[in-house]
């Protein structure tokens, strides 16, 4: 398990450390967080989710799941219990939720393109020296 750790905190710090010399080559970065569906069968101890979701497609926040004898929300507990109690009363069974809404934040790498340089020939005429071309008819 700690060599797992430290080879996740060795990429991290790599990433880092390659990220931060590409910022310097005019790159910024994004956060993004998106929601992504793990199945009850892939869930660990360590998972924190924002929701569930149940066979039937209906999605319910982890906060209105009752927080009764655990000190953290986290998946694998809520669904050790007999029956999971919700806010508003209602009573739902560990075998209906089929996946875990779990937050997945990540960095995208954004570009952004300088302006090119602009021409005499493209600016606009300024004053009355220099008159649009349809005005130079005369």
């Amino acid at each position: 398990m700690k060599k797992i750790v430290q080879l996740i905190a060795l990429a991290v710090i790599g990433m880092l450390i390659a990220g931060a010399s590409e910022v310097e080559a005019g790159t910024r970065y994004k956060k993004v967080t998106e929601i992504v569906k793990v199945t009850t069968e892939k869930v660990t101890k360590s998972t924190k989710a924002a929701g569930l979701e149940l066979g039937s497609g209906r999605k319910i926040h982890i906060d209105r799941v009752v927080k009764r004898r655990f000190k953290k929300k986290r998946v694998s507990e809520i669904l050790r219990r007999d029956q999971i109690e919700l806010t508003n009363g209602e009573i739902i069974y560990p075998e209906e939720v089929q996946f875990a809404l779990v937050p997945e934040t990540r960095l995208i790498r954004l570009r952004y393109d300088e302006k090119s340089p602009r021409g005499d020939d493209e600016r606009a005429p300024r004053g009355d020296d220099e008159r649009a071309p349809q005005d130079n008819d005369q």
